[in-house]
């Protein structure tokens, strides 16, 4: 498991990382079935936004091969 921050640990988990707790709970819920691992609520809240992230880059308005995805 990641070191977390000092932010992290003194925050709640939906306003630190801007997602709705029941997104972060399906999240969780996701991850454990298909990697048979248990995330506490802040690696969840935590993975949850990097991949929201990472979703968002790749599809951003100038995304692959030239195609247009409005992401918000």
């Amino acid at each position: 498991m990641r070191k977390k921050h000092a932010c992290e640990v003194a925050s709640p988990i939906a306003p630190l990382y801007g997602l709705p707790e029941q997104a972060v709970r399906e999240f969780a819920q996701l991850f454990e079935q298909i990697y048979s691992i248990s995330l506490d609520p802040d690696e969840a809240a935590f993975r949850a936004r990097n991949f929201l992230n990472l979703y968002r880059a790749a599809l951003r308005d100038d995304g692959p091969a030239g195609t247009s995805h409005a992401v918000s």
